[in-house]
């Protein structure tokens, strides 16, 4: 083949000059308070209580370059198949602002009070030997972590991440080398014969100099113009109408932090049992919980809707769907696609071919939107318990070994599609068991670790230390 790309996942390719205002100056701020105190209630009973108070200020951008969506806001006028306002909504700091929107985007409760209450109790019955501990507290983080910041279609290869961390429209204007043949299509932008410059057809060699794309100008004698004052208005000429859609027009992708997001918290919980049945024994008993509420996670919000003739999409216009498919059937006689519903009398016209296959962009929601954006969304919950024990033998005639187990169960979205196995253990079983004495081989550890999925894996260790002792007189 004649084409090389520089970096590609399965026909997607990430290469495109900007010209605009690229450049981001982030910044957020953060403040916390507290207030703390200790109640000794009784001599073996003393109680910890506090108050803590979190502001994450929410993220903005020097100059107001970031931008975000606001379904309300959102106009689609069937009829003349129009896209009267996109709902796309710019920092109220940017030159251009958005009315009525706030520097960071957001209308959602940025900060939260967490309580802390904690105990520890000794019970007088077993002369000092048994100790019940305990405690609970709320604790916030921020939520719009930069792993956000760039949707993960496509390997993140996608136009308007939330915020406009990916540079994209309306305050740059992007520019890519433009369709070849490959064995995708038209579906990824090419660069030629090894070297950075665009343009040329496959198997067809050619002196660089007589072309329009070369080193000089790698993206030919044409580039696009950077925006000039660009404004929220401006995004509706990236999004096409149905007409445009009908006619094979890329809807645009876009990613977006939910204005209405709070602050993900968790709430934890411990109870602890701790027994010294003889001075070189020690055995401990707990249980450990997690509570996880308001976590982001990435939430389509265009998805295509069910169309049936009795319940259309868009009724009334042109982007009318009486039927719901994903692909499109071509006929074995004329290689056109055939009718819908294969209607012999084709009352509903061919089938479509969409960008994103069948009629699917005809039936989501917002017009001109991709049916793969995504809202990141404080809807996330998780759990974790966990029965947890140790026995330690402390330091006696120069032996000491110790055990631990865990026995833990977890539920948490974003672990189910990250596939990290090491979260899912359910059992685990550490211990260690050094010998300390005074011999040229003093340490030997032991350890053990397994889980309800695989084998039990085990590994010794030994350590040689030099032994020293006292300077007789």
């Amino acid at each position: 083949m004649n084409w090389v790309s520089p970096y590609s996942t399965d026909g997607f390719v990430a290469t495109d000059f900007l010209q605009g205002d690229a450049n981001r100056y982030y910044r957020a701020n953060q403040t916390g308070l507290f207030l703390q105190d200790k109640y000794q209630v009784r001599a073996n009973l003393s109680i910890t209580a506090g108050l803590r108070y979190d502001w994450n200020g929410g993220l903005t951008e020097k100059y107001g370059r970031i931008y975000n969506f606001d379904p309300s806001a959102y106009s689609y006028d069937v009829g003349s198949d129009t896209i009267a306002d996109p709902g796309f909504i710019i920092a109220g700091n940017n030159v251009n602002g958005t009315k009525g929107v706030s520097n960071t985007t957001l209308t959602g409760r940025q900060w939260g009070i967490a309580p802390r209450l904690g105990f520890a109790w000794q019970p007088s019955t077993f002369k000092d030997k048994f100790v019940v501990r305990g405690g609970t507290g709320f604790y916030y983080d921020r939520g719009e972590l930069y792993t956000y910041f760039s949707p993960g279609y496509a390997a993140g290869e996608v136009a308007g991440g939330p915020f406009g961390v990916s540079q994209t429209p309306p305050f740059v204007t992007a520019q890519a080398c433009p369709y070849t043949a490959s064995p995708y299509g038209n579906t990824s932008f090419e660069y030629n014969y090894y070297i950075p410059i665009c343009g040329l057809p496959d198997y067809s060699p050619a002196d660089g100099n007589t072309l329009a794309y070369n080193l000089a100008q790698p993206w030919g004698p044409n580039p696009l113009a950077p925006p000039s004052n660009p404004s929220a208005a401006d995004l509706t000429n990236f999004l096409p109408n149905a007409a445009g859609i009908i006619a094979g027009a890329q809807p645009f992708t876009l990613g977006d932090y939910n204005r209405a997001n709070k602050l993900p918290y968790s709430i934890n919980y411990t109870l602890d049992l701790e027994w010294q049945p003889r001075n070189d024994l020690m055995i401990d008993l707990g249980y450990v919980g997690n509570l996880g509420r308001h976590q982001v996670i990435p939430l389509p919000f265009n998805q295509a809707q069910l169309a049936t003739s009795s319940n259309p999409t868009h009724p009334g216009g042109t982007a009318t769907q009486d039927f719901s498919y994903g692909y499109t059937v071509y006929s074995p006689v004329t290689f056109f696609p055939i009718c819908v519903n294969n209607d012999p009398n084709c009352a509903y016209g061919p089938m479509q071919q969409n960008y994103e296959g069948g009629n699917v962009d005809l039936r989501v929601p917002y017009i001109g939107y991709s049916s793969e954006s995504e809202s990141y969304t404080a809807a996330g919950i998780s759990t974790y318990n966990a029965l947890q024990a140790h026995v330690e033998k402390r330091i006696s005639h120069g032996f000491q070994t110790g055990a631990s187990y865990t026995y833990s169960h977890a539920t948490d979205e974003p672990v189910s599609y990250t596939h990290l196995d090491v979260y899912k253990r359910q059992h685990v079983l550490p211990s260690a068991s050094p010998l300390c004495r005074a011999m040229p081989w003093s340490n030997f550890r032991w350890s053990c670790l397994c889980d309800d999925r695989t084998r039990t894996r085990c590994h010794l260790n030994a350590l040689a230390l030099e032994s020293r002792s006292a300077a007789s007189p």
